[in-house]
């Protein structure tokens, strides 16, 4: 049942092995999903209520002043698609939580310079070191856990990664540095 596509990345050998391998991979992206899950939901949250609360309105989002980006209001479009096909009211805080980790990570993009992280970036990280709480140190950071998220979250394989622990000491210390 599994594609010749998907094992062709594990160690070639016997099927047993071949199979045992990848279920090993599959135990060890389970492994991150808590901490990836924490990354997502604490920093969409913290992004939507200090957002809300700065330009006092819980749509902020839907203010092309705000958020002006073609590939974010698409993200919009969807995520509230998804929603009334749901048969599901249009509310603040279930856009939020049907919107892609790619959504979030998108706002750490230049074009929220001054509209977002001038103003909001101190509130969103109050315990990032203030020498490093820049929009353009956390854009890769953010960008290099969204990737790592699809890896694990799509099945993709991590076992022959060298860097694991330093990937989720960076989740982790991105997570700490939120209010």
């Amino acid at each position: 049942m599994l594609s010749n596509e998907r094992l062709s990345t594990y160690p070639q050998g016997d099927h047993l092995k071949l199979v045992s391998n990848y279920v090993w991979n599959m135990a060890l992206s389970e492994s991150f999903y808590p901490t990836l899950q924490t990354l997502e939901v604490v920093l969409r949250n913290a992004i939507h209520n200090r957002a809300k609360n700065y330009f006092k309105n819980d749509y902020w989002f839907d203010d092309q002043n705000i958020i002006s980006h073609r590939n974010a209001i698409h993200d919009l479009q969807i995520a509230k698609q998804r929603l009334t096909e749901e048969g599901k009211l249009h509310e603040a805080q279930r856009i939020i939580a049907v919107l892609t980790f790619g959504f979030w990570n998108n706002l750490f993009n230049n074009c929220y310079e001054q509209t977002l992280w001038r103003p909001l970036i101190k509130d969103i990280f109050p315990h990032m070191p203030k020498r490093i709480r820049t929009r353009k140190y956390l854009s890769p950071r953010i960008h290099e856990s969204r990737l790592w998220r699809n890896r694990v979250f799509h099945h993709e394989p991590i076992w022959h990664w060298q860097n694991l622990a330093q990937q989720h000491d960076q989740i982790l210390e991105i997570i700490s540095w939120v209010e």
